[in-house]
């Protein structure tokens, strides 16, 4: 799910693959990338992304490796089988 997250970032950056998901999230600002997480999420799971509040998306464009992991990483502590190393809906 990470990778999934940082890759939707990375392509909304116009693909910006090979400079990083840091890049990417510079190119096209930090509130466009809360967007496109957003969006991302949603596509995946559809409602159950009201999980993963605005607040903690931007918390995520702060970590500097790779926001998708810490994303992934949030949603598997309060989702149905908290902290199993899997996204469970």
């Amino acid at each position: 799910m990470g990778a999934a997250i940082d890759a939707a970032i990375i392509g909304a950056s116009g693909g910006a693959a090979s400079l990083g998901v840091k890049f990417a999230i510079k190119k096209i600002g930090k509130k466009a990338a809360k967007k496109v997480i957003v969006k991302a999420i949603q596509a995946i799971v559809g409602g159950a992304a009201g999980k993963v509040t605005s607040t903690v998306v931007g918390k995520a464009l702060d970590y500097a490796g790779s926001p998708g992991y810490y994303i992934a990483k949030y949603w598997d502590a309060h989702d149905k089988y908290p902290k199993n190393g899997r996204i469970n809906f």
